[in-house]
């Protein structure tokens, strides 16, 4: 699963990365280390005029609901049958995105104190995209989910599923609103190569989602292994 993310690369480096435009206030966005649940985060979709990056509410809330508000946890679809849900079945065909991040974290149950926290990254510490889809609420809330996948053998060490990231090979794709059949872009939802990232233990400061800055992704002992 992914709860808590990090996106502190500056929106003009993002914008550069993912080839797209940003939207009026963007440039201003400051850095995260803590983005949770139900907060505002940038989001790549599609547009009339190619690719742009927008500000969107972590929590999916589909267009046919009827209030901005769900009973259910929709900050995460599984890739596996979020195109047989009726929260997901659409955004599947016609609204899919990228979510830039920096990584993510997952916590580490242990014998005594509180879980430990781990910070997953690329191995090149490089900004990455998470595989994500979107909605609109009445023409003026937009929120989305990311989706989720099986482990991968180093996330395994930690949790069973992880966050879908996407190849940037696979970006055009994944974005293309001609693509509407999900079986089309169903071999992008698999996990990534263990062998391109890391995983560091981070203090557990990270694990109170009010708190931010960049103590969140200060590394700690012990080491995953431990």
């Amino acid at each position: 699963m992914c709860g808590r993310y990090t996106l502190h690369t500056s929106p003009q480096r993002i914008a550069e990365l993912f080839d797209a435009q940003l939207a009026v206030g963007l440039a201003d966005f400051v850095p995260r280390y803590n983005i949770a649940p139900t907060t505002p985060a940038p989001v790549v979709r599609m547009a009339d005029v190619g690719r742009v990056i927008e500000l969107m509410r972590w929590g999916l809330i589909p267009h046919w609901s009827r209030e901005p508000s769900t009973k259910f946890a929709t900050f995460n679809a599984r890739s596996e049958d979020a195109a047989e849900k009726a929260s997901y079945r659409g955004p599947m065909r016609y609204r899919r995105c990228l979510v830039p991040v920096d990584g993510f974290y997952e916590w580490r149950k242990r014998d005594r104190g509180p879980k430990q926290p781990y910070l997953f990254r690329m191995a090149d510490d490089q900004p990455f995209a998470l595989a994500g889809l979107w909605d609109v609420w009445q023409d003026e809330l937009q929120s989305f989910s990311v989706l989720t996948t099986k482990a991968n053998t180093l996330m395994a060490t930690i949790h069973d599923r992880m966050p879908v990231i996407v190849d940037p090979a696979d970006h055009a794709r994944w974005l293309d609103p001609g693509l509407q059949d999900p079986d089309a872009v169903a071999d992008v939802l698999k996990p990534f190569p263990s062998e391109l990232m890391l995983a560091t233990p981070v203090t557990t400061y990270v694990s109170n989602a009010r708190n931010e800055g960049p103590r969140c992704i200060e590394p700690v002992e012990p080491t995953i292994f431990d």
